[in-house]
């Protein structure tokens, strides 16, 4: 092959690489968390997708050439140079972009199994590593209400904990003490062109042709070539979501609504899987429960960013505008209390009214028909755009949920002044809006809000906000110099970690606070911030973990409290190798290892962390 070619074929496969949106500019200092980890994951689907489409290029010319009895010319049989532009380009990557990985630990409450200690272990107060994921290049963990996911650098899914509500995406184990695999995420043909998302290579559809008769999931073998790439995971309380590096999202599990139902994401016509229920032979539309992934396919756009609250997901997507890719919020899910940013019809239950003109024999043979479930399918369930309560759209930059409310950093423009927006329920100041009330004892009356409504505290004092995350009642902040860190919302289990003293029940800051880590000392630069259903954590550059609030079980990972104590109010490291990594030198001395934490993740009553150590 000449050197012309080489050159024509190189710029070739560069240019089909960067198809699909834009790419993050990269500079020489690496992106970190499971930011890095999606470029990193987003970068090699781009360059395996490049690769596949040009290999099936030459295939079709060969094809050509067959068909019509032509010589097939050397070049086309001569894939030498195309391997090594993918080894060239793969190399490259992986030096910029490799996300950094480390050991998996879990601390707190392990009654069901939620930090994948052995069975009869009923808690960890430091953190304890999780033996079976030692071989592991973990690159991501979150924790859900009573499980946890985690993804490792290769793409592979683990969840460990309760799998009643189908949490854990498999139906081989009811509990599960040590993390299990997840697979099948398989694409549906009913997603249709997306723009930016490359057309699967196989999808339900031809295995549904393949093998009409299977029905149970269990039965059902796909070969992992034939999957997505998975290259971030978020939990809810009794859910899960999958990003792949295809822009496309996979849900299992279920949502719990205000009266206890199991509501799921409604799977698509062309995946054969079943799952019976004792009550209705199989789940049907938005009912029940999922007990493996299943493909999101009415999502209509490329995402790019996933979040899960208890009961709903936000997740941001690339839209085109003009030629103009812009960022937009769609959210979905059982959003009852205006998390959704958008209109829903409410309430989900019928009236007593409508109830009594239901037959006694319906009642007893359905027991959602005492539900507004067209409604649930219509209102709730497809993923739509979130409003802003001021009507201007925005390019969203981030976003997180909370027990039932949902955060968001935009900004109008490209060069635009970033600032936070909140929706949801607000009953203990969590959004951080005061509706202008200006004492405790009337923001009493705080409303939720049903549409993205700003921020201003942060806005009218020029503060620009770079990272955010939310619990059950509370949210945190931190603004764009990574030192100065804020929280707002309920403060009871000392989850705000603003004072040394126990707060007294049912108290909350509408307004936010400045939390220090260290008393008159200013604030190290902070790399990452997680709330859990009530306590919180910071992750410092220096590989630091910092953690407050309720610590009954063991979650804040810095050793038992005192007897009559269940919270720490203020910011406390934790010693995360104590006791768990002691290592035997040469000479038999005991040594500790040190260890640089990576990432961390609250759950309701348990934790866990990456680390990597030193």
């Amino acid at each position: 092959m000449d050197n012309k070619r080489k050159a024509n074929e190189s710029i070739e496969l560069e240019a089909i690489s960067t198809r699909g949106g834009p790419r993050r500019k990269i500079t020489g200092k690496k992106t970190q968390g499971s930011v890095r980890a999606i470029d990193y994951y987003t970068q090699f689907g781009r360059l395996n997708a490049c690769v596949a489409q040009h290999l099936l290029k030459r295939k079709h010319q060969i094809q050509f050439c067959i068909e019509n009895s032509q010589p097939i010319p050397d070049h086309l049989l001569n894939v030498d140079h195309i391997i090594e532009q993918y080894l060239f380009h793969a190399s490259n990557i992986k030096q910029r972009l490799s996300p950094e990985s480390g050991a998996l630990c879990a601390f707190g409450s392990n009654e069901f199994g939620m930090i994948a200690q052995r069975e009869g272990v009923d808690e960890r107060y430091r953190p304890a590593l999780i033996s079976s994921m030692k071989n592991q290049t973990l690159v991501q963990v979150q924790c859900g209400g009573q499980h946890s996911v985690c993804l490792t650098e290769d793409g592979n899914v683990s969840t460990w904990g309760c799998n009643d509500e189908g949490s854990l995406g498999s139906k081989l184990e009811d509990t599960a003490y040590a993390p299990i695999r997840v697979t099948q995420f398989l694409p549906s043909s009913e997603q249709g062109r997306v723009e930016g998302i490359t057309d699967p290579v196989f999808t339900w559809r031809d295995f549904s042709n393949a093998k009409p008769e299977i029905k149970d999931p269990l039965e059902i073998k796909i070969d992992p070539k034939y999957e997505d790439t998975i290259i971030d995971v978020a939990s809810g309380d009794t859910h899960c979501l999958a990003l792949a590096a295809s822009g496309r999202v996979y849900f299992w599990g279920s949502y719990k609504d205000v009266e206890g139902k199991n509501w799921a994401d409604i799977q698509p016509s062309d995946d054969p899987r079943k799952v019976e229920d004792k009550d209705a032979k199989y789940f049907t539309g938005p009912k029940g429960k999922r007990f493996y992934p299943i493909h999101v396919s009415m999502l209509k756009h490329k995402v790019i960013a996933i979040a899960c609250g208890f009961v709903h997901n936000a997740v941001i997507v690339e839209v085109n505008q003009g030629g103009v890719v812009r960022n937009k919020l769609v959210t979905w899910g059982m959003g009852e209390k205006g998390q959704l940013a958008r209109p829903v019809f409410t309430p989900v239950k019928k009236t007593p009214e409508e109830i009594e003109q239901i037959p006694d024999e319906v009642l007893d043979s359905d027991r959602y028909v005492t539900f507004h479930v067209d409604k649930v399918e219509s209102d709730y369930m497809p993923p739509k755009f979130a409003n802003y309560s001021d009507g201007v759209d925005r390019h969203v930059e981030k976003v997180a949920c909370g027990g039932y409310h949902t955060l968001v950093l935009a900004k109008s423009d490209k060069d635009g002044f970033v600032e936070l927006f909140a929706a949801g329920l607000n009953n203990y100041g969590q959004l951080g809006i005061s509706d202008g009330y200006s004492t405790k004892e009337e923001r009493v009356k705080l409303s939720d809000k049903t549409a993205l409504t700003k921020v201003d505290f942060f806005t009218k004092r020029g503060i620009s906000i770079s990272q955010i995350a939310a619990g059950e009642h509370h949210s945190l902040c931190v603004d764009a110099s990574c030192r100065r860190l804020f929280a707002f919302g309920r403060s009871c289990s000392g989850q705000l970690g603003h004072t040394g003293e126990c707060p007294k029940p049912g108290a909350f800051e509408v307004e936010p606070v400045e939390i220090f880590l260290e008393k008159d000392k200013e604030n190290p630069i902070i790399e990452e911030i997680s709330c859990g259903s009530f306590h919180s954590f910071v992750v410092t550059a220096d590989g630091d973990v910092w953690s407050w609030g309720s610590g009954f079980h063991g979650q804040l990972g810095i050793g038992k409290l005192g007897e009559s104590e269940d919270v720490v109010t203020l910011p406390t490291k934790a010693d995360v190798l104590s006791g768990i990594n002691k290592v035997r030198s040469k000479n038999n001395e005991l040594q500790y290892q040190k260890a640089k934490v990576l990432k961390v993740a609250g759950g309701s009553q348990s934790s866990a962390l990456i680390a990597m150590l030193k």
